[in-house]
């Protein structure tokens, strides 16, 4: 198994997590899993509080096209160093 990777001091940049979720189901319950796990992975590889995680979620937005709004959210978030 591979070693966690640690935060380094001088690395201030977030860590974040993307999910999506084409179609709107009657359970709901994907898109949270999605998140669970991709937080839970986050924090073991970025020694990284849970609460510090920026999380961006489209539910009902296919992944085929790029006008998802917390999607283009992530990005700009990116660019400006969020």
């Amino acid at each position: 198994m591979a070693k966690a990777k640690v935060k380094n001091a001088a690395d201030d940049r977030s860590v974040a997590v993307y999910a999506r979720k084409s179609k709107v189901t009657e359970t709901g319950k994907s898109i949270e899993i999605q998140k669970e796990k991709c937080i839970a992975l986050a924090c073991a590889q970025f020694d990284v509080a849970e609460n510090d995680i920026l999380i961006y979620e489209d539910e009902g937005k296919s992944g085929f096209y790029a006008d998802r709004p917390q999607y283009k959210k992530m990005l700009r978030d990116i660019e400006n160093n969020k």
